[in-house]
Formats: structure tokens, sequence, C-alpha cells
């Protein structure tokens, strides 16, 4: 069995909504998908005007963070409730997830 590694192109939009959900919700300042692995696998053209947010294919994705129902002080867990995206069903779902 042969496996391949694939990467998906987020929609400005998606990654603008996600980026925003992400310093609302979780106080990130410079959310990012940057990931130097990358470079080993695909050839990307980066110039200053080449904007691409690149991240690996998979089955979900985390589109939107709606609410987080239970955070702790003491470390980074938390269960939220966000708008998860399934490739294969093409459909969008609002699931309680753990991150």
């Amino acid at each position: 069995m042969t496996y391949q590694i694939r990467y998906q192109k987020w929609k400005k939009r998606d990654r603008v909504i996600l980026y925003q959900s992400l310093r609302d919700k979780l106080s990130l300042e410079s959310p990012q998908f940057y990931m130097p692995m990358f470079s080993m696998y695909f050839y990307l053209h980066n110039t200053p005007k080449a904007l691409h947010t690149i991240d690996l294919e998979r089955k979900f994705s985390v589109k939107e963070i709606l609410n987080i129902t239970k955070q702790r002080y003491y470390n980074s867990n938390m269960f939220l409730f966000a708008k998860i995206y399934d490739s294969s069903k093409n459909i969008y779902e609002k699931k309680r997830d753990f991150l």
C-alpha cells in the first residue's frame, strides 16, 4: 500500500474566519499555518505576493471556533464547540471538540 502526502490550500475567507476566532476565543496574537517540513515534500514558490495558506489534506478540518465549554487554568487542554468541515461528505457540522 502506498501513501501520498497531499496538501490543501485554504481560501482567504476561511483563513480569516479561523484566525479571527482564534484571536477572539483563545487570545492568540499571531496564528499561522507555517510548517517547515512542507518544503521537503512540495515546491512552494515564496514571494511577498504569494500568500499561500497550505495545510495537510485530511478528512476533518476545524474551520471556526464557536465557544469554549470547559477550560482549566493549570493546563492548555480544553473542550470547545467548533465548526468542522467533513471533506468526504462536503458538509459543515457544529461539534464538540477537544483541543
